[in-house]
């Protein structure tokens, strides 16, 4: 039970790391723009989006959404893979 937890805990993590570098770059910021956006040091920054969150806490993800124009949750929600998005078409193609 306490490995699942930890799979967990470090899956969402990735997610967040991942979803994070994505819309950073997708809006053109530098890690040191969006750590001025948020209101964080930018070496903190840095090192969240690099997988090394000590202490990471729910407000500073709230912070760098807002800095990003997005929901909290979207930096959490594990993006759609092409494989996972061609079976659901294919899905509702059957159920038609």
């Amino acid at each position: 039970m306490i490995e699942d937890r930890y799979s967990l805990r470090v899956s969402a993590l990735e997610i967040l790391r991942k979803n994070l570098k994505r819309l950073r770059e997708k809006q053109r910021l530098t890690q040191q723009d969006l750590a001025e956006r948020a209101g964080i040091d930018y070496k903190y920054a840095q090192r969240i989006e690099a997988g090394h969150w000590p202490g990471l806490q729910l407000k500073t993800i709230e912070k760098l959404a807002e800095a990003l124009g997005v929901p909290a949750w979207r930096l959490l929600k594990p993006a759609r893979t092409a494989s996972a998005s061609a079976s659901r078409a294919n899905d509702q193609r059957g159920a038609a």
